[in-house]
């Protein structure tokens, strides 16, 4: 069995992602969505996409030069560990440069792999490569894979960027495969999502504003209150009121933006 020092992969991932994070408060940008099937330049993560028993999770995943090193979990039934296993262990094809088992027992398997970037169509496409490119080596992904589909996650400084990064995902395998977006916006706590069209619970002040700002007739046309006149109200500032409403405004058009988009397994009920 290869030894595989884990800390490094994540150490490097974290370095990655704060070398452009620090220098006081920065706020973040995420872009999650889902994508069925998919073009992958491993054919291990082709087995976890084309298995719908397997399960697969990102353990640690970075770039090294212009390579991808990836470190992922897989579970599911023993005869499906054992064709991927075989898989992992086969040497490497086309962008492939190495796979290994790094770990193994009854619950399923660890394995570490890394490719270059796929010179054609027929190497498949790296969606790690499609990031880098556009977003650049700050961007953070993580990626998990459940019933055939794969959820994708990306956390960045730039918003911008993180959409132009989606609209080429769907410009390279939304003719073939389907893609759902189902987040875009700051990112909220950890490298998570609500499901698409749940909308996230409120801080206690948040409804209170909102209670106040419609109660008062700040939503009516035409408006029967006035930022001031909320402010007021709440004992706040009327910049401070105009910020928390355009935030929670920015929310709710989030929330609806996602909420009729075809459902993938990782988009909850």
């Amino acid at each position: 069995m290869v030894e595989i020092n884990k800390q490094p992969l994540c150490y490097g991932m974290a370095v990655s992602a704060m070398r452009g994070f620090r220098g006081g408060t920065v706020t973040l940008k995420e872009l999650t969505f889902a994508l069925a099937g998919g073009e992958p330049v491993s054919p291990a993560i082709a087995c976890l996409l084309t298995r719908p028993p397997l399960t697969g999770r990102v353990e640690a995943l970075r770039w090294s030069g212009d390579s991808v090193w990836l470190l992922m979990h897989a579970t599911g039934p023993a005869e499906d560990l054992e064709d991927l296993k075989a898989l992992v262990q086969a040497p490497p094809l086309g962008a492939v440069e190495e796979s290994h088992i790094v770990e193994e027992d009854a619950h399923g398997l660890l394995f570490f792999t890394s490719w270059r970037r796929p010179r054609d169509a027929a190497e498949g496409v790296s969606l790690e490569h499609l990031l880098l490119d556009v977003v650049g080596p700050e961007a953070v992904p993580t990626m998990s894979i459940r019933d055939g589909w794969m959820e994708y996650r990306v956390v960045s400084r730039d918003g911008a960027k993180l959409l132009d990064f989606y609209q080429m995902v769907q410009q390279a395998l939304g003719p073939r495969h389907p893609v759902r977006l189902h987040r875009v916006g700051e990112m909220r706590g950890k490298l998570t999502a609500a499901p698409a069209g749940e909308a996230p619970a409120l801080k206690t002040e948040d409804q209170q504003l909102l209670r106040e700002a419609l109660v008062r007739g700040y939503y009516d046309n035409p408006k029967k209150c006035g930022l001031r006149e909320l402010g007021d109200a709440l004992g706040v500032s009327k910049s401070a009121i105009a910020r928390k409403l355009r935030t929670l405004e920015r929310r709710a058009l989030e929330t609806f933006a996602t909420a009729q988009a075809p459902r993938s397994p990782f988009s909850g009920k």
